[in-house]
């Protein structure tokens, strides 16, 4: 689940760089501004003035998006800024993860944090786990 925040957080920041790059391509190709540039709409026929306009507003929108989308960075500082261990269950929870307000969401235990964990609970230090008699079994 976090590889697949990674990679949509990845995609948003292409998709808002491909907008800014591609606005500012339409505002030079449109040029409003400059007579002297005929842009060609499909099947040969040039633009006329006020869809050049269009265009470049258009581009400005796109430009604007792109810089003040918050998508990206909406979820900075929300979630935890350490990594925190549930007490009751052991489940670990890393840096960045949403919890209900510090709480494991199986336990509804307060969870604490990772670092030292061990050092104040020795007793769940030293559990050996069952291994499986065949290592057939174990996949």
């Amino acid at each position: 689940m976090k590889n697949k925040t990674i990679k949509k957080k990845n995609s948003s920041v292409f998709i808002r760089l491909v907008l800014f790059l591609g606005g500012i391509y339409g505002i030079f190709a449109a040029a409003p501004w400059n007579k002297e540039i005929i842009l060609y709409h499909r099947g040969g026929y040039p633009t006329d003035t006020t869809a050049r306009w269009a265009i470049t507003v258009f581009c400005i929108i796109a430009i604007v998006y792109a810089v003040l989308d918050k998508s990206t960075i909406k979820d900075r500082g929300l979630g935890l800024y350490e990594d925190h261990i549930c007490p009751k269950c052991e489940r670990v929870f890393l840096r960045g993860e949403k919890t209900e307000e510090n709480i494991c969401p199986d336990c509804k235990v307060l969870l604490e944090p990772l670092e030292g964990f061990y050092d104040r609970y020795p007793e769940l230090k030293n559990v050996k786990e069952k291994l499986p008699k065949n290592l057939k079994d174990f996949k």
